[in-house]
């Protein structure tokens, strides 16, 4: 008994040891443990992302020479679009033991300069045709000997491919050959076709500095230490333009080995290379990007050194955090556990006064929210309990006087009958056979049934005002199995006999007509009273489309309740509409869907 006792007196700090206990190996470990895996997944996040920036300087690569030799290719293909360059060429071709003419050559000349001037990049450009004439632009640039022979020519004549990228080669010079070094270009070929049989009947050729190849690889290189090696379709190399050393030439060609066997690792005189390769689509170009995997590792000792440093950095500082933290939640427990102890005794007046984002405190501030809830729910019970008394007596008195009257009036219709006073017997029963259908308990009846407790409330009527109302039911019998919610027509017929008849001295009439259009049962009640304004007719429908809410407020019946019946029971595509009458009164038109079977 006595451990027992001093258990509760150190139940806090008791708590707050187990606490204490529980959360520092589970601390320590984790932190020893993630700072393990976060250096090994920074340094593979590094290296991953170090060979992603590889890929994408490789792929970026591509893209800038796609660039290029899309805009050479539209240049190749201007020829096709100038009828005087394919007029001189199908000429020549058809007739190839003819020789150049002034006259062509000038046209040829201002043809081809036309291409050359839209990128200065361009060293030449060559037209070749099916005959035995050449021309190049400028002319100190010899055209290919033998051209036919080519592969690259029977390509694109011979078969149905009709541009051809050249890889790098040296450029024929017939001027000045031995004062300046050849150039390096590659080229670009395009297909010339007859313009009335589409036959190919020669080429033009547009010869690019190689020197733009050099300038796209410097642009999307950067700073970095990566190297650029092309190759076209046929792993022949097209960048670098010439091997310098055997040294060069050798990993130029293991590259290509490499790259033939889909390899990303090459290691080459004891150094370890990654290698990132994209094939365009547009040239069929390998662009190879080769980066020494030291380089790509480079940081990783830097990250070993900041996660062991960080690592004891925050064991230091979680320790630290760790006793306010025990202490604060301990604090916090107790109090939430006292105050649960005083609910238990009955007393809900407390509130946990704690503030902030924590469990605990979340915990205290649905306890406030479940005691307020308690004391809630102990008042609304004890509310709801004087009401349910009340309303029993209620209807216990409803159901009393209604009874009452329904039967005194049965009373007065058996005395008026024996007096002989036919009139008051009448009134009588029908003002009984009015009570005896309000009072029934269902929500929706027939409108045979309907019609009937409206020729009572009619005949009522017609006793008052005699000869000032005139009235009319024009419903088919057979719509009377036809189902509408009980009081409907009656409190509508009242509204225009009230409103529209009984202003006028002379009276008026009233109709009500029921029938079917496109499969829906249409009830209309239309008087020929005092009418209304367009604003008061404005007014009157647009406060029809109010919500069931405001028709649940409604403390009378009227069209408000009517129209909020109509769409609760059959949907808010149906109910009633309101218009100024062709009788100078006012037309109110019902829209139901037809029911034969009371289900709705």
């Amino acid at each position: 008994m006595m451990l027992h006792i001093s258990l509760r007196h150190d139940g806090i700090l008791l708590f707050r040891t187990q606490l204490f206990l529980l959360l520092f190996p589970l601390i320590i470990v984790p932190v020893l443990v993630v700072g393990l895996i976060s250096y090994a997944v920074s340094a593979q996040a590094l290296q991953n992302r170090s060979t992603a920036t590889v890929d994408s300087i490789s792929t970026l690569l591509n893209q800038n020479m796609d660039t290029t030799l899309h805009q050479m290719t539209q240049l190749a293909q201007m020829s096709l679009y100038n009828p005087k360059l394919l007029r001189i060429v199908t000429d020549y071709t058809q007739h190839p033991e003819r020789q150049l003419s002034i006259n062509d050559t000038v046209q040829l000349r201002d043809a081809l300069n036309q291409i050359m001037i839209e990128d200065n990049s361009i060293v030449s450009v060559d037209v070749y045709t099916e005959g035995q004439v050449t021309f190049s632009q400028p002319v100190q640039y010899s055209v290919l000997p033998a051209w036919k022979q080519q592969a690259w020519y029977n390509r694109v004549t011979q078969t149905a491919t009709r541009t051809v990228f050249l890889p790098t080669h040296q450029l024929p010079s017939d001027m000045m050959e031995r004062l300046r070094p050849r150039i390096s270009v590659f080229s670009i070929v395009q297909t010339l076709v007859n313009l009335d049989t589409l036959q190919p009947v020669g080429v033009v050729v547009i010869n690019v500095d190689a020197r733009t190849l050099e300038q796209t690889i410097s642009n999307s290189q950067g700073a970095t230490d990566t190297k650029f090696l092309i190759y076209d379709e046929k792993q022949q190399p097209v960048y670098p333009l010439v091997a310098t050393s055997e040294k060069d030439l050798n990993i130029t060609n293991a590259v290509s080995h490499a790259i033939q066997h889909k390899q990303q690792q090459l290691n080459w005189e004891q150094t370890d290379y990654f290698l990132s390769s994209n094939t365009s689509l547009l040239s069929r170009w390998t662009v190879v990007a080769l980066v020494p995997t030291q380089s790509l590792l480079r940081d990783i000792d830097g990250i070993t050194r900041t996660t062991f440093i960080v690592s004891a950095l925050v064991l230091v500082c979680t320790l630290f955090l760790l006793f306010f933290f025990v202490n604060g939640v301990s604090s916090q427990v107790t109090l939430l556990r006292q105050l649960m102890q005083k609910v238990e005794r009955g007393n809900l007046d407390i509130q946990f006064q704690h503030r902030g984002k924590s469990e605990i405190i979340i915990l205290g501030q649905s306890f406030n929210r479940m005691v307020e809830q308690l004391r809630q729910l102990i008042q609304d019970k004890y509310e709801a309990q004087l009401q349910r008394q009340r309303a029993e007596l209620a209807a216990l008195q409803s159901q009393l006087n209604p009874h009452f009257l329904y039967n005194t009036l049965s009373t007065f219709q058996m005395l008026a009958i024996s007096e002989g006073n036919d009139a008051l017997a009448e009134m009588s029963y029908a003002l009984g056979q009015m009570m005896r259908y309000s009072l029934a308990a269902e929500e929706i009846g027939m409108l045979g049934r309907e019609v009937e407790h409206l020729q009572n409330f009619l005949l009522l009527m017609k006793f008052r005002f005699n000869d000032r109302l005139h009235y009319r039911i024009d419903i088919a019998e057979e719509l009377y199995n036809c189902f509408l919610p009980r009081l409907t027509l009656q409190p509508l017929v009242e509204n225009a006999i009230y409103h529209g008849i009984d202003p006028r001295i002379e009276g008026g009439s009233v109709i009500v007509r029921g029938f079917v259009q496109e499969d829906l049962l249409i009830l209309e009640i239309d008087d020929d009273g005092v009418g209304m304004t367009e604003e008061v007719e404005r007014r009157l429908q647009a406060s029809l489309s109010y919500d069931a809410n405001f028709v649940r407020r409604s403390k009378h019946i009227g069209m408000l309740n009517i129209q909020g019946q109509l769409q609760r029971i059959f949907g808010p595509d149906y109910g009633l509409s309101v218009s100024r009458g062709e009788r100078s009164g006012v037309t109110v038109r019902i829209r139901v869907p037809i029911t034969r079977d009371g289900v709705v």
